[in-house]
């Protein structure tokens, strides 16, 4: 349920970016779509044997182009299952996960006709939860908190319309599992894929 919600708030964010790229340009907007595929490294002291964990994420920014910066809307998730973690000498199974919702600005800078260096941040509402299993017990917890991000990089656009590029980048966002406060946020690196207009 969780899972919809998440894909049905994202949907309603990025519906207004739907319009052909041609309808776009007439009404003096641009943009760009990208999807992202990379890890994010969480702090070990909370979240060890699972603080290495793969990422995906969509992102969308979008402005008028009278304006300076665009305003930027994303959503990044990021998860790590360990099922053979030896602790005390008892083997456990570990899954760690994150999730956030991305609020902020881009500024987007264009050299030259494809060069697109970039850096962004704004708020970030992340949820994170934590299971671990061991000698046939299971236990879960999860929490929501609020933090910021901050990101940069840079992509290449080639045919006017499609986007290549990495970025580096940094989330926080207190909160607490299993009774220990800790970070939900961390570094992030990944490279990005998708659209212009």
């Amino acid at each position: 349920m969780k899972k919809c919600v998440s894909v049905l708030i994202v949907s309603l964010l990025l519906a207004p970016l739907a319009q052909p790229p041609a309808r776009a340009a007439e009404g003096g907007w641009t943009g760009n779509l990208n999807f992202i595929l990379g890890a994010k490294f969480l702090d070990e002291d909370d979240w060890d044997p699972v603080e290495d964990q793969a990422a995906l994420g969509i992102g969308a920014d979008f402005r008028a182009r009278s304006w300076p910066v665009n305003l930027a809307v994303g959503l990044r998730a990021s998860t790590l299952e360990d099922d053979d973690v030896v602790m005390q000498g008892v083997v456990s199974a570990w899954e760690g996960s994150t999730k956030e919702l991305r609020l902020g600005l881009n500024k987007i800078w264009e050299p030259t006709a494809a060069l697109r260096p970039f850096i962004g941040g704004g708020l970030a509402a992340v949820s994170a939860e934590l299971e671990r299993e061991a000698l046939g017990i299971r236990e879960r917890d999860h929490d929501t908190g609020t933090g910021l991000w901050l990101s940069g990089g840079v992509y290449w656009t080639f045919g006017a319309d499609i986007n290549l590029g990495f970025e580096v980048g940094y989330s926080q966002a207190r909160m607490t599992l299993f009774g220990a406060k800790g970070e939900a946020g961390g570094t992030h690196a990944a490279v990005l894929m998708g659209s212009h207009w």
